[in-house]
């Protein structure tokens, strides 16, 4: 395990990253370097990690509590009915807890739980699991209480059409325990 301490933007500008940790194992394996930093990354100027963002007074979000079962898209039984549905009505299934951001939108906090296309053979060998819909939910109180999952295919936090760790805002490597990463590997 590793820690990064800093988002460093295009201009030149340095976000700190405190004491959030990011974990990973084989970072010399092809593209994992590119997974590992889609776990972080900015958007409308906001520092986001799973589940969390840095606020405008340097702290990250933390949960009220634990993370409601509302936002939770599987039980010990498998995907929720209600859930289930809505994936098949897009051919889609839902992306790994992991893959969820939470952003700050106006006067509410937005949860986005990416919808990534079915697997075939081709989409699997080329790791292009892209992204069809979200499933969202809106907290209007600190995230104390959600809204009910729905499907969005106008998300706010991701981008349709891509995978996760193609995103316009998740970080890109640069270096990793001091070392220059090699793009792709």
């Amino acid at each position: 395990m590793s820690r990064l301490s800093t988002f460093i933007r295009k201009n030149g500008h340095r976000y700190r990253l405190y004491d959030n940790n990011i974990a990973y194992t084989q970072i010399d394996a092809p593209g994992s370097a590119e997974g590992l930093c889609a776990q972080v990354g900015v958007k409308n100027g906001v520092p986001m990690l799973y589940l969390s963002y840095l606020d405008k007074h340097g702290h990250w979000y933390d949960w009220p509590g634990q993370v409601p079962a509302v936002l939770f898209s599987y039980t010990v039984k498998g995907t929720k009915p209600e859930v289930q549905k809505l994936l098949d009505s897009v051919n889609g299934i839902a992306s790994d807890f992991r893959q969820a951001r939470i952003l700050p939108v106006e006067n509410r906090l937005v949860y986005e739980l990416p919808v990534t296309e079915k697997a075939t053979n081709d989409i699997a060998a080329k790791n292009q699991f892209r992204i069809v819909a979200v499933l969202t939910s809106n907290s209007t109180d600190g995230g104390v209480t959600w809204s009910k999952l729905s499907l969005n295919r106008t998300p706010l936090i991701f981008e349709l059409g891509k995978p996760t760790w193609q995103q316009s805002f998740v970080a890109r490597p640069i270096y990793i325990n001091g070392e220059k990463v090699i793009h792709g590997g």
